[in-house]
């Protein structure tokens, strides 16, 4: 894995024409953002080359669903459950309004974040609008960060704005993969989302991109998706 330059793949959505600027808004379609992920991931993966890449028969991923219950342990055992050179990604599900669920979000964070980790993901990822504090040693990958650019429009540079919860979770899916198929495949990346349950759909939309955004050896390599349901 490579943790890809969040400003650099939020200039490649834009340069591939994820969103059309009129009058000085963010207007796009599902085909439009689609098409954009794929080509930045195409782009990138070309200046960011994968090493000892798979070979082989496709292998198809594994999606398992988890109660709301799951705790950071749970996931740690997820995580280092599973074979050298594969990627596991969990999705944190929650209701952003819950009190129960952002507990929850806080005990794995403070689990990352402790002296002697109980949860050790490789990368975290964080929805926009989430005001959970960073994990310590771990450099945060932050929605918005992914979705803004200065080229924009002006002081409207921030195209994430105009995307639906659907064109949102394509981008994550996007640059999660990327990462992923990117540097050195004999990695084991762990990587944990922080995201509103509703957006389960990036577990789905991460093998979409891999088979169609120039990331065919992603697809050759082992993959675990989990989804934890929100206490909602």
């Amino acid at each position: 894995m490579i943790q890809i330059s969040q400003a650099n793949y939020a200039a490649s959505l834009f340069g591939n024409g994820v969103v059309t600027i009129t009058n000085g808004d963010c207007k796009t379609t599902d085909g439009q953002v689609s098409s954009a992920v794929m080509r930045a991931m195409t782009d990138l993966i070309a200046l960011n080359p994968p090493t000892n890449e798979s070979t082989g028969p496709d292998v198809n991923p594994v999606n398992t669903q988890s109660r709301a219950n799951t705790t950071a342990a749970n996931v740690q055992t997820f995580f280092t459950s599973k074979p050298a050179g594969s990627t596991s990604v969990v999705l944190l599900g929650e209701t952003h309004t819950d009190p129960t669920d952002q507990a929850r979000a806080q005990a794995f964070i403070a689990a990352i974040s402790a002296a002697n980790p109980t949860l050790t993901p490789t990368m975290v990822v964080y929805e926009r609008g989430l005001t959970y504090p960073a994990t310590a040693g771990i450099a945060p990958i932050r929605e918005t960060n992914l979705t803004s650019t200065p080229t924009c429009y002006l002081d409207r540079n921030d195209f994430g704005m105009g995307l639906s919860p659907a064109q949102r979770s394509m981008v994550i899916a996007g640059y999660i993969t990327l990462c992923s198929a990117c540097g050195n495949q004999l990695d084991t990346d762990r990587i944990l989302l922080l995201f509103g349950a509703r957006h389960s759909d990036i577990l789905t939309y991460c093998d979409y991109f891999a088979r169609h955004g120039g990331a065919f050896h992603f697809e050759k390599q082992q993959r675990f998706y989990n989804n934890i349901a929100s206490n909602v």
